[in-house]
């Protein structure tokens, strides 16, 4: 596992000292002590020189750090509230000095259903990606009541418009995507 997270932050830092933007940020106003505040969510923010996770604290000297987006999420930008001067390169940031207390948060995106949170599912009949899906209509009727505006126990035969089927039951029409079901 330390190999692998070596691995990501040796990648991450690679591509970080490809370019960097250099801003001065001063959108609030500066205390005595010298403190960041880290607001990260949908992941976690490694600093760089020791690998471990950063939650925030003092600020003494320059500071690096990566945020890891959970799966099914993608990094967007970092926003940085205060007086500090930092330099970004997607999803690293370096902090070279700070005045006062400084807010870092990342900004994230969900773009996909996590496999992370579905790849346990085992049931059986649960349809795999790739396979396909065959489905079997049974009409049936009992008591036919005419009596009203709506027959009560009329059978319903399926309505394709388009690629949607339109479906009765009960008191309800329903209407289903003819590719997903849904």
């Amino acid at each position: 596992m330390d190999k692998l997270r070596t691995a990501i932050i040796v990648s991450f830092l690679a591509v970080a000292l490809m370019g960097f933007t250099v801003i001065n940020s001063s959108e609030s106003i500066a205390t005595s002590d010298n403190n960041i505040l880290l607001s990260c969510t949908h992941g976690h923010v490694i600093e760089v020189t020791s690998g471990q996770e950063y939650e925030g604290g003092v600020f003494s000297n320059e500071l690096s750090l990566l945020f890891v987006p959970d799966p099914g999420y993608e990094f967007v930008k970092w926003n940085v509230v205060g007086d500090c001067v930092y330099s970004s390169n997607r999803t690293a940031i370096t902090v070279s000095s700070v005045n006062g207390q400084v807010t870092i948060s990342s900004e994230c995106r969900n773009y996909s259903t996590s496999v992370y949170l579905t790849k346990h599912i085992v049931e059986e009949d649960v349809i795999m990606p790739g396979e396909s899906m065959i489905m079997n209509w049974t009409f049936r009727s009992t008591d036919l009541v005419k009596s009203g505006g709506t027959w009560l126990g009329m059978p319903c035969t399926p309505l394709i418009v388009g690629d949607v089927v339109y479906v009765r039951a009960g008191d309800f029409l329903y209407a289903l995507d003819i590719n997903s079901g849904a």
